[in-house]
Order: structure tokens, then C-alpha cells, then sequence
């Protein structure tokens, strides 16, 4: 172990401090702390150097959408607390967090755009990765443009308080698991296997304890 430590170059501790805080960042995402969003810029300048130095370019792009996401998000939050009151249902001292539900025609539209930008972008990341001399494996760049993009949709939809968005996380830490693992970022792999774990967590807890408000209040 003390060998293992002692071979990391500065893109090797930088992704194991990624991972210490992407942890505590899931953590409040699951509790829908307004926390989580400070911890989310942080993490993701630390996911951008790692990325690129791994020929991940689609999931470094991504982390800028997060950068920028998360100032949406704490905006949307604090607008939503503002306009909920406590549920009488609720028994005193227990948290009720403030989710949105989606319409039909919100989730066909993120999802069809999804499927766009995956096709548009994917020859994109292809020859950029080949420009750089990268060697991914074979279904690397699909993978990794696929999963950028519907982490685009998911960040979305956590920003709206959608408790959807726990279903997006499910599938896309199932395949970036296996995906790290096969790139050998295998600190990664872990984080996004605790990921996938939290995500069933997380949504339990939003479906628990959430009190829906209507979207258009908040819009």
C-alpha cells in the first residue's frame, strides 16, 4: 500500500482528493443540502485535470457544465425553500425536502436532446482523442460522450429538483464503473460505484421525504 502511495504523480493524488470530495458532495446531494453545490465546483476543477490527462475529454467538458450548473442550481434551490412551507404531515424535527415533478413532455425533450448531442459530439471527442495521439479502448469515446451527456440531462434535473434525476445517476454510475475500470482509473471506479449506491439512497430519500411544489412557481 505505502509503494502504491509513493508511485503517485500529482494527477494520482489529485484524483484521490476528487474522490474524498465527491464523497462528502453526494452525501448533501442525497440530504438536497445547498452545500453540495460549493463541494460540486470544487470536485469538478479537480475532475478536469484528471480527465484530460486521461484522454476523457467529453467527461472534462462535462465538468465545466457542472461548474455552471451549480450556480443554477443554488439559485433554483433557495427559490424553491423559499416558496415551501413545512408539511403538517411531516412529524416535528423531520426534514421535508421541496422536489418538482417533471412533465411528460420535459423528460421526452432532455432525453431526445440527449441522443442528439451524443451523435453530434461523439466523431467530435473521436478525433480529438486520435489528434492527441490517446489509444481508448474499443467503445471508449461512445461511452465516455454518452455518459457526459446524459450527466448533463441528470445534473439538469437536480438543479430543477426533479427526484427523477436519481434514475439517470443509476444507470450512468452502473456503466462508469465498468468504464473507469477498463480506462484503470480504478480510484474512480470507486467513487462512482459509492455513487451508484447513494443514488438508490438518494432516491428513496427524495421520494420519502419530498413535498412536491408546482414547477411553474419557480420558473
Amino acid at each position: 500500500m505505502l509503494d502504491y502511495f509513493s508511485s503517485l504523480d500529482l494527477f494520482g493524488w489529485i484524483e484521490i482528493a476528487a474522490v474524498i470530495i465527491g464523497l462528502a458532495y453526494v452525501i448533501l446531494e442525497v440530504l438536497k443540502s445547498d452545500a453540495m453545490w460549493a463541494l460540486c465546483i470544487v470536485s469538478s476543477l479537480m475532475n478536469i485535470a484528471v480527465y484530460l490527462h486521461n484522454a476523457f475529454p467529453a467527461m472534462a467538458l462535462l465538468q465545466v457544465y457542472y461548474i455552471v450548473t451549480s450556480i443554477y442550481g443554488i439559485i433554483q434551490w433557495r427559490r424553491l425553500d423559499a416558496l415551501a412551507q413545512p408539511s403538517a404531515d411531516k412529524p416535528e424535527g423531520e426534514e421535508t425536502l421541496r422536489i418538482v415533478r417533471p412533465s411528460k413532455k420535459v423528460i421526452l425533450i432532455s432525453l431526445a436532446a440527449a441522443v442528439a448531442l451524443t451523435a453530434l459530439l461523439w466523431p467530435v471527442f473521436n478525433q480529438i482523442d486520435h489528434a492527441a495521439g490517446a489509444e481508448p479502448y474499443r467503445g471508449q469515446v461512445l461511452l465516455d460522450t454518452s455518459m457526459a451527456v446524459l450527466s448533463m440531462v441528470a445534473m439538469y434535473w437536480v438543479s430543477r429538483s426533479y427526484p427523477e434525476n436519481w434514475y439517470l445517476w443509476i444507470l450512468i454510475n452502473l456503466v462508469s464503473v465498468a468504464m473507469f475500470l477498463f480506462g484503470g482509473l480504478y480510484w474512480m471506479a470507486a467513487l462512482y460505484g459509492c455513487y451508484l449506491v447513494t443514488a438508490f439512497i438518494g432516491l428513496r430519500h427524495w421520494k420519502r421525504n419530498g413535498v412536491y411544489i408546482d414547477e411553474k412557481e419557480i420558473k
